[in-house]
C-alpha cells in the first residue's frame, strides 16, 4: 500500500481511536465517484451526498434516501500557518467569493 493511501486510511479511521479501539475495514481508497458507485451496488459501501448533488443520472439499480432532522454541516478550509502557496491563496480567495458564509 502507497504511503498516501496508508497516511489516508489513518486520518479517516482517525486510528488510533479513544479507548484504543480500531476502526472497522472497508472499502479500499475509491478513486472515482463511479467506482463508488459500484461499491455501493454491490452492498459493500454506503454514501452521504450532498443535497445539491446534480448528476445525470445516478444509476438505474441504485436510490437515494433523503436524511432529514440533520443540521446542514459547515464547510472549513484549513491550511498551514503562513503559507505561501499562490495556488493555496487562489483556493482560499475563490472559495470566499462563491461559498456563502457562515452567520
Amino acid at each position: 500500500m502507497a504511503a498516501s493511501a496508508t497516511a489516508w486510511g489513518v486520518f479517516w479511521h482517525l486510528d488510533p481511536r479513544p479507548g484504543e479501539w480500531t476502526a472497522p475495514t472497508g472499502p479500499a481508497l475509491i478513486d472515482s465517484f463511479e467506482d463508488k458507485l459500484e461499491l455501493i451496488a454491490d452492498g459493500q459501501a454506503v454514501a452521504v451526498l450532498p443535497a445539491g448533488d446534480r448528476r445525470v443520472t445516478l444509476r438505474p439499480d441504485l436510490t437515494t434516501v433523503p436524511i432529514e432532522g440533520v443540521a446542514p454541516c459547515q464547510v472549513v478550509l484549513a491550511t498551514r500557518a503562513g503559507e505561501e502557496d499562490p495556488l493555496v491563496a487562489d483556493f482560499h480567495d475563490s472559495a470566499r467569493t462563491h461559498l456563502p458564509q457562515a452567520a
